[in-house]
């Protein structure tokens, strides 16, 4: 498993149930996995990899943005990508940042 991703892309939403809550113009995931030195100097992946969104909102339901529980979903040529948000904070009018649970398949 890579200790790091970085996946980014166009259109994408965030939704509570079936409402959408936020609409995304732009977005990228990042995955970044907490990493130490090993006595032998090696670098060993440690603990549960951290998923960061950052985007950009074309539209936002307040109220649907503030209810559990929240899911990012990204499209894909055989369906979507599926991501838990535990949090999110808004960084301006148009931009957002949250923090995801682990991918669901």
């Amino acid at each position: 498993m890579f200790a790091r991703a970085n996946l980014h892309g166009g259109k994408a939403a965030i939704l509570w149930g079936h409402q959408t809550a936020i609409e995304l113009s732009h977005w990228r995931v990042v995955k970044k996995h907490p990493e130490t030195m090993g006595p032998n100097g090696f670098i060993t992946l440690t603990g549960v990899p951290r998923w960061t969104l950052s985007g950009t909102t074309t539209r936002v339901n307040k109220f649907y943005a503030r209810q559990t529980p929240l899911l990012l979903t990204v499209p894909r040529p055989q369906g979507f990508f599926l991501w838990p948000v535990k949090s999110i904070e808004f960084l301006g009018p148009t931009s957002i940042r949250a923090i995801l649970e682990q991918p669901e398949h």
